[in-house]
């Protein structure tokens, strides 16, 4: 469960990804995207 839950974390918050935003590409985490929708507490 422990090695399960650290990967779950970096996937979230330490893994980039490329999202497409206003016309074009955005790196950036699942949780820096959520945080810069305002999709977070």
């Amino acid at each position: 469960m422990r090695r399960l839950d650290g990967w779950m974390r970096f996937y979230c918050s330490g893994r980039l990804r490329a999202f497409r935003e206003d016309g074009g590409t955005v790196w950036d985490t699942i949780d820096g995207r959520r945080r810069r929708l305002g999709l977070t507490a």
